[in-house]
């Protein structure tokens, strides 16, 4: 089965607002973030702005997602996906025709596949079972992607869900990935091009099954 077109349903009525209002206000303070002994994994909060990848007559909006690497000593669940000691899975929303909502390892792969996402720029905060339990609440309840509910809503508002005072970053009317780059770069410490682990499949979940894709074209579905 050929692979889908990752970027065949980005419409037209998530331009306009980029075009018609501005990304947000920019960032008033310095923030901090930090990961605690008790915490049993790390958050990152990815944005890519798609200046790299913008050219004449090719607007990209860039992109924006989460990775989740599990520093405990036993498996832990995020969303419906479990995660092994030393693992870390990525998860964002896409308008993929065959889901439009929460795909999980995809990001990594398609850097990996493509080599895209140059410039990109992060924050890691550390959470602990009960902010975990906040996290798969949330995922549990946005498992959509549309032109309001965007990569940028759902990344943002799911970080925002378990962050602290320091960490929270202001919730804009129109999301963007600019708009996060933005007050990621305004913390004391961030990361640029951050390594996210991949391992060649990525999928998303129907119900309890989880329906598997690979860029090389393979598709399995399973529970």
């Amino acid at each position: 089965m050929k692979i889908f077109k990752i970027f065949s349903l980005i419409l037209l009525s998530l331009i306009l607002p980029f075009m018609l209002v501005g990304c947000g206000s920019k960032p008033s303070k310095e923030y901090y973030a930090g990961v605690e002994d008790s915490d049993i994994v790390k958050l990152t909060l990815f944005t890519y702005d798609g200046k790299g990848e913008s050219h004449f007559g090719l607007m990209n909006l860039g992109h924006t997602f989460l990775s989740f690497e599990n520093v405990s000593d036993e498996d832990v669940v995020v969303g419906k996906m479990s995660v092994a000691p030393g693992e870390t899975i990525a998860l964002g929303t896409w308008s993929v025709l065959s889901h439009f909502g929460i795909w999980y390892n995809l990001e990594g792969n398609y850097i990996d596949f493509n080599n895209k996402y140059d410039g990109r720029v992060s924050v890691t905060i550390g959470i602990n079972s009960d902010d975990l339990s906040k996290v798969n609440k949330f995922i549990e309840e946005n498992d959509r992607w549309n032109p309001i509910n965007n990569c940028s809503y759902f990344a943002l508002n799911l970080y925002n869900t378990v962050a602290s005072d320091t960490e929270n970053i202001p919730c804009p009317v129109i999301y963007t990935p600019t708009y996060i780059a933005e007050h990621i770069r305004a913390f004391v410490e961030f990361d640029e091009n951050k390594t996210i682990e991949s391992n060649g499949k990525f999928g998303y979940f129907d119900g309890e099954n989880y329906i598997e894709y690979s860029f090389t074209g393979e598709t399995n579905e399973g529970n």
